[in-house]
């Protein structure tokens, strides 16, 4: 296979693994793989698929899943190896315990390697809220992309999503997010550079800065701005932290707007960090639909 083919495979079992339509015992898979990951304090889980025969995570077998790795046997593969891990993002507005999964799969075959990723939302598995399905049948398809498909067609056309849009949405949504939360992140790490000394204070805000109080005060503000845009930073990478992270943003950005419009009369350079407050106001604004959107969807 080549080596777009092998990616493209790779990312269409893990698009597979993540449709909720996908049964253990009857049961959401990746409920009862949440479920067991957090009884057992256990975030990652490793698995291998052998071709032709069930796909089994944590001694789980996904129900009907020989439909897929039936398909994978005239592929003649190496090895095909993955990895879920579970970490908690918070809660959903229902209340029950949020996790985003994130699932690997790495394909080989002759020393060639195909990769995939995906990440979807979940939560723990609790019959007390979740009934049995009643289309757990042997003849059952399995949910989700056909995995050969999406290989035979790697040249050229999109690898196939998962039969829910909603996944895919719940991506795009975090995505954004991520992204937002990422550019206000270095829009308030950029001051750190005050720190350094009245030099770089002027350059930044116009003025000066030898008055060695001023200075110290500035010069104070700029780590803060540094600690704040760390903080927004990680939380472009960690779900959980989102929803401080854009409190603590709506807060420094509409401040200071509000603080620069009433007062008003400021120079040049404060006039750039005026603009600049707007664009970031605007990243977090659209990260906040964003992430309401996806908490919906969820």
């Amino acid at each position: 296979m080549k080596k777009s083919q092998m990616n493209a495979l790779a990312r269409s079992l893990c698009e597979y693994l993540s449709s909720r339509n996908n049964d253990i015992t009857g049961y959401c898979g990746l409920g009862i793989l949440c479920a067991a990951s957090r009884r057992d304090g256990r975030p990652r889980m490793s698995f291998r698929i052998t071709p032709g025969e069930p796909i089994r995570i944590y001694s789980c077998e996904l129900t009907d899943s020989t439909q897929v790795t039936d398909r994978l046997v005239e592929r003649d593969l190496d090895a095909i190896e993955g990895r879920l891990s579970f970490v908690p993002s918070g809660r959903f507005p229902h209340g029950v315990a949020r996790y985003t999964c994130t699932i690997t799969v790495a394909i080989s075959q002759g020393g060639r390697i195909g990769l995939g990723m995906c990440q979807v939302e979940c939560w723990p598995h609790d019959p007390a809220r979740e009934r049995r399905r009643a289309t757990m049948i042997s003849e059952r398809r399995p949910s989700g992309p056909d995995p050969m498909r999406a290989a035979a067609h790697a040249e050229g056309h999109a690898a196939i999503g998962i039969s829910t849009g909603g996944f895919i949405q719940q991506q795009s949504a975090r995505q954004i997010v991520s992204l937002m939360l990422a550019v206000v992140g270095v829009i308030h790490v950029l001051p750190l550079t005050g720190v350094l000394g009245a030099p770089q204070l002027t350059a930044l805000y116009g003025g000066t800065f030898d008055e060695p109080n001023l200075a110290i005060l500035m010069r104070h503000r700029a780590v803060l701005f540094g600690v704040l845009g760390g903080g927004l930073l990680l939380a472009a990478l960690r779900p959980a932290f989102q929803g401080a992270a854009l409190a603590a943003g709506f807060a420094s950005v509409l401040s200071f707007l509000y603080l620069a419009g009433s007062v008003g009369d400021y120079n040049a350079q404060l006039n750039r960090v005026v603009m600049v407050d707007v664009v970031a106001l605007a990243c977090l604004s659209t990260a906040a639909l964003a992430r309401a959107y996806g908490n919906r969807r969820g």
